[in-house]
């Protein structure tokens, strides 16, 4: 996205200016130590052009761009958070919403999941179910950021998270301090395909929603330079 490219480019200008006045201070720290340094041995260590460089120039630009980037940085939070608050508020009350409703009135019940949640964890989410009363072929759950599934299958919101007859799974590779949207359907047996349009042989929906943990500092530090979300 243009404002990730723009972030990424004050970050690693601002990054090559600082070092610029780093070198420079090493350089200045050198020659007044050893005054006559460029002279030893008939060695130039000193370049003459380096007290002719506007350090003060080089602070300003580096702060300006550093000062962009914490206004670009600000900007992306507070629409990161907003999102956030969003889909908290579908979670919390998307099981009393009139499609959810009708949705967990379809399907199976014997094929009910039960306690289905997801609890955080570093770079992922450990998701968990009890198992439904009925008999079973395969257990499904989609992962979304955006919403929940009323009925199995794939979409450009949905992706499957897991598919199998455990009772639950760990999901990792996900992105830090976001909300993820779990579903999960159980699969009567015999029931066909699970991608097939009709959701007869599938029991109802079982929505939980997890945030997974904000990045640790040492991680944070190392994803300066790259810009990583």
């Amino acid at each position: 996205m243009p404002g990730r490219a723009v972030r990424q480019l004050c970050r690693r200008l601002a990054i090559v200016l600082l070092g610029a006045i780093v070198l420079y201070i090493v350089f200045a720290a050198v020659a007044s130590i050893f005054p006559d340094v460029e002279q030893v041995e008939g060695a130039r260590f000193w370049p003459a052009f380096l007290p002719e460089w506007p350090i003060d120039l080089f602070l300003a630009l580096a702060a300006i761009l550093l000062v962009g980037d914490l206004l670009l940085w600000i900007v992306a939070r507070s629409s990161s958070h907003a999102e956030r608050a969003r889909l908290q508020t579908l979670a919390s009350d998307w099981p009393f919403r009139p499609e959810a409703k009708a949705a967990a009135a379809a399907g199976d019940q014997d094929l009910r999941l039960t306690s289905f949640r997801a609890r955080p964890l570093p770079g992922g989410a450990q998701v968990s179910w009890g198992a439904p009363a009925g008999t079973y072929d395969r257990v499904l759950v989609l992962r979304s950021r955006s919403s929940f599934a009323l009925a199995p299958g794939v979409s450009v919101h949905q992706s499957v998270a897991y598919e199998g007859v455990e009772s639950g799974f760990v999901d990792q590779g996900l992105d830090p301090d976001r909300v993820y949207l779990y579903t999960a359907f159980a699969e009567a047996r015999g029931a066909g395909e699970w991608s097939a349009p009709d959701v007869r042989g599938w029991s109802p929906p079982a929505w939980t929603s997890v945030t997974t943990p904000p990045e640790r500092p040492s991680t944070v530090l190392r994803r300066i330079w790259t810009l990583k979300p």
